[in-house]
């Protein structure tokens, strides 16, 4: 489960910041990211198109998502992400691409910045659910500024995931480390995110991971 989560201060500190910069440059890629913006990009191909959409990616870590997707047209994003060495890393990646000027970066936990958050055409949270305690509460928020294309990836909920990640935070409760991995129920995401005006239109994963991009069944306008 390495990579899971990139948001939280205690866990993702400079150590792991680094090593993780370390592997980029061995050329080691996150796949549910390219998952995610496949189906992205695949999604917008059906209605309004990249070109010029603004993104909301929720616990950002190194701008992954907005990159790929600056590169198709994507106009503008805010880059949210609790861990302030992820978002200088990722301020970093940004003014080498190119994309600075087009990424307003917030620092903090997505849950007590929301209500200040303008709404986006994108709003992505790629290995940020399985992070959160509160699913509802996280899905709610993120949700509402969505106006076309809603789009998260978090570990499955079958048994082999849950024994895995119930190991890991063993080790961890052992360790006295706090930090937890939770594994929500996809059906009671689905239920919730389709409640509140999105439909399922792509899905995609990994052994470990599902990625499933949802567009609004009554896209909002600016």
């Amino acid at each position: 489960m390495s990579g899971c989560c990139p948001t939280l201060t205690g866990e993702f500190d400079a150590d792991y910041v680094a090593r993780e910069l370390a592997s980029r440059e061995k050329g080691a890629a996150g796949p549910t990211s390219a998952r995610l913006v496949d189906l992205l990009v695949s999604a917008s191909a059906d209605g309004a198109g990249l070109a010029g959409a603004s993104l909301l990616d929720v616990g950002a870590g190194f701008g992954d998502i907005h990159t790929a997707l600056f590169e198709r047209g994507l106009g503008t994003a805010t880059h949210v992400e609790a861990s302030e060495v992820y978002s200088r890393a990722a301020r970093d990646l940004a003014r080498e691409g190119g994309w600075e000027d087009r990424v307003r970066f917030e620092i903090g936990d997505f849950i007590d910045l929301s209500g200040a958050l303008a709404d986006a055409d994108i709003v992505t949270l790629d290995r940020v659910v399985c992070c959160y305690p509160d699913m509802p509460a996280l899905l709610d928020r993120s949700a509402a500024r969505a106006r076309r294309l809603y789009a998260l990836s978090a570990p499955r909920d079958g048994w082999f995931v849950r024994f895995v990640i119930g190991v890991k935070n063993g080790v961890r409760r052992l360790r006295k480390d706090p930090f937890r991995t939770f594994v929500h129920s996809w059906t009671a995401m689905d239920s919730r995110l389709r409640a509140l005006g999105l439909e399922p239109v792509g899905e995609s994963g990994t052994l470990i991971w599902r990625v499933v991009v949802y567009r609004r069944a009554n896209p909002r306008s600016v």
